[in-house]
């Protein structure tokens, strides 16, 4: 009976697909249940009516980027029946750190990511300029481009001094065998930037870390974050450093620092549009970022969405 069970909660890939046929619906099978939504977002965005699958919930898989390969190149023989069938199927996956093991995952039907997963496209000053909206009173046009130039540049100076060297060492542990680190991808950003013992010991390491990048050709900058380090470090990072700058922002409209509201222009300044109008958590911060897509970060996405059915 269990058994049974099992298998009407995980259909196999053939009755996905043929479903996505019958249906006129593309199946979109993705690393795991993070990415459901997020996808969901972008085929609505793309005007696509697609099926997202966490691989784990297909017959023979598990979760994670290896199974969505492994489902992806199971299903090649189909795929090369007919034309046609790339258009109800995609498999999507994390970059990760694939392409700096020289692994080559060039396979009818699968998509890669440009940077390590979908949060380390979140942080962008359109996506800064929508959260600020969000969180308090202001209006799009007190938020003037040199505004939110330099506070995203603040931001991203903070993520990067905080996560390069982490990211150098995670990155270290992945690709040397032997090599014993003191950071792996699974551990959590709070557990590392909590921990001053850690963080000593990686500043010991810096120059070796620095070797690394020189070898692999990287420069330290946020670009070059993007591709090593996690994207929940980043989008984690964001969310803790942007609601920090925010919350001044209440104080330099008093002092007209930033373009002032009306409120503080004159005297009130209990009602400046700047302040953050509730208490919110970290976790819940985070949230509210997953939901704001900047479409012109995530154009490349949506436009391989818009070659399906």
């Amino acid at each position: 009976m269990s058994l049974e069970r099992d298998r009407l909660v995980n259909p196999p890939i053939s009755t996905l697909f043929a479903k996505a046929r019958l249906t006129g619906r593309a199946l979109i099978i993705v690393e795991g249940k993070d990415d459901i939504q997020f996808y969901s977002k972008l085929g609505k965005i793309a005007n696509k009516n697609i099926i997202v699958q966490a691989v784990e919930n297909i017959e023979s898989y598990s979760e994670g980027c290896d199974q969505v390969i492994k489902a992806v190149v199971e299903f090649q023989e189909t795929l090369n029946e007919e034309a046609i069938n790339e258009k109800f199927f995609l498999g999507i996956i994390d970059n990760d750190i694939r392409h700096f093991r020289g692994e080559n995952v060039n396979h009818k039907g699968l998509f890669k990511l440009q940077y390590y997963s979908y949060e380390s496209h979140l942080f962008t000053e359109n996506n800064l300029k929508q959260l600020i909206t969000d969180l308090t009173l202001v209006h799009e046009e007190l938020l003037e481009d040199a505004m939110i130039e330099t506070i995203t540049e603040e931001i991203k100076n903070e993520i990067l001094n905080n996560l390069y060297i982490p990211s150098l060492e995670a990155l270290k542990n992945s690709l040397e065998e032997n090599y014993n680190g003191e950071v792996g991808y699974s551990k959590s950003i709070g557990n590392i930037l909590n921990n001053e013992q850690l963080l000593q010991n990686l500043e010991a390491k810096t120059e070796q870390l620095n070797a690394l990048a020189t070898g692999l050709g990287l420069t330290k900058n946020y670009e070059t974050l993007r591709y090593i380090a996690k994207g929940k470090w980043i989008l984690h990072s964001y969310a803790k450093n942007s609601q920090s700058l925010i919350d001044k922002l209440k104080d330099k409209c008093k002092d007209a620092h930033i373009t002032t509201c009306q409120f503080c222009l004159n005297g009130n300044y209990g009602k400046c549009q700047y302040k953050i109008q509730s208490n919110i958590q970290l976790g819940q911060l985070i949230e509210m970022i997953k939901n704001i897509l900047d479409v012109s970060e995530l154009n490349y996405i949506i436009e391989k969405l818009k070659t399906l059915n």
